[in-house]
């Protein structure tokens, strides 16, 4: 599903990273769709959106825990910053999707 979505969306996006992030959100909505009207009876508009902001701050959360892991067994005292860093990402991660679940409109039930 994610080449067709692709294609169609070359039209609009020509930069490459946002299209292709764009195609696998899209698929995989599109994908779940059925499934989630027919056992939650709602639907949720902003999903695809909120995706896509928070993917790039789930690579960078995914590295920051690589590296915390690590700098814990050899440097313990430099894994101090890797997980204050940690915190403040996950603490914004975590406010802009209250936010975005905030939003009015933003699902429709049945």
């Amino acid at each position: 599903l994610s080449p067709f979505v692709e294609r169609f969306l070359h039209r609009f996006f020509s930069w490459e990273y946002l299209r292709k992030s764009l195609a696998v959100t899209l698929s995989a909505y599109l994908a779940t769709l059925p499934f989630s009207f027919f056992v939650f009876h709602q639907i949720s508009v902003i999903a695809p959106l909120a995706n896509v902001l928070v993917e790039p701050l789930i690579t960078l959360a995914m590295s920051l825990v690589l590296l915390f892991l690590f700098t814990s067994v050899v440097f313990p005292v430099m894994s101090f910053f890797f997980s204050a860093g940690l915190s403040v990402l996950l603490f914004v991660f975590i406010k802009g999707i209250l936010f975005l679940s905030s939003l009015p409109f933003v699902v429709f039930t049945w």
